[in-house]
């Protein structure tokens, strides 16, 4: 079944959503999970106080999706979803299960969402509610990650037949990406092309970083795709980042090797940008 994203301020009305919704859908028959920092038993008092802890709870809110979404059931995840890196990782997951996603975007004002915070005991830990607000990277339509979205302030109603429509009578049926897609381990040649090409894209960003600034895009060997610099990597940093992507694409491989730059670029940008 489908994959739904509440994406919102701190105390912008996104379980209050959540909740609509999962009744909406129960209606009409739909069985409904909603995956949240308090069913995963996530303190938001602390989790979002370093970038460590949030880290961490990002995680822990994946794997409950990953291992909540089945063909029966539709996955309502009521989190900040704010950054867009992981919003990208969660719409791999439905991709590689063949399954629609949208995203609904929670509006209000900032200085509404900070007086909120302050009045129900500042759940995201003192003084946080105005740093992730900050922080939050609005969710872009143009971006097949964060398509569609259905943005509603919070003295709208739910466009909740479209929601119903764009998730269980899709107007084309969802395939999944290379990216996404288990296949069997391909061979030597694979795997050779995937360790050079990798290595080749590391070395290059970290050739370019002593000179590089915030905002650029980065020309990369083997890809069609840009290095988008939106802060200095480190060599340690972008060790793991390629540990993890061969990882992933042993078990994932493409049929194509000339594809392996531009999706390690893609995990670069939007798999681990934050």
């Amino acid at each position: 079944m489908p994959l739904l994203i509440v994406s919102g301020f701190p105390c912008s009305g996104k379980s209050k959503r959540a909740g609509e919704i999962s009744e909406h859908m129960t209606q009409r028959g739909i069985k409904t999970v909603i995956v949240s920092d308090q069913s995963e038993g996530v303190n938001t008092r602390t989790a979002y106080s370093t970038a460590a802890s949030e880290k961490q709870a990002r995680g822990v809110i994946k794997s409950a999706v990953d291992r909540s979404i089945a063909k029966d059931v539709l996955v309502i995840v009521d989190s900040l979803n704010y950054i867009k890196g992981f919003r990208y990782e969660l719409y791999c997951i439905a991709r590689a299960m063949q399954t629609p996603h949208c995203i609904v975007h929670t509006l209000a004002l900032d200085s509404d969402c900070v007086e909120r915070h302050s009045q129900l005991g500042e759940p995201y830990g003192e003084g946080n509610a105005k740093r992730l607000i900050q922080r939050f990277e609005t969710p872009n339509p143009q971006q097949r990650w964060d398509r569609p979205t259905f943005a509603v302030t919070e003295d709208e109603s739910l466009p909740l037949g479209d929601i119903y429509k764009c998730l269980f009578q899709p107007e084309r049926q969802v395939k999944a990406h290379q990216a996404t897609q288990s296949q069997p381990l391909s061979g030597t040649n694979f795997l050779y092309e995937l360790d050079r090409i990798t290595q080749a894209i590391v070395s290059a960003v970290i050739s370019a970083m002593p000179t590089a600034v915030i905002g650029d895009q980065l020309v990369v060997p083997e890809s069609i795709e840009k290095v988008s610099i939106r802060r200095k990597f480190t060599m340690s940093e972008l060790h793991r980042i390629r540990q993890a992507f061969i990882a992933y694409s042993k078990t994932h491989p493409v049929p194509d090797t000339k594809q392996i730059g531009s999706l390690f670029v893609s995990f670069i940008n939007h798999g681990h940008a934050s």
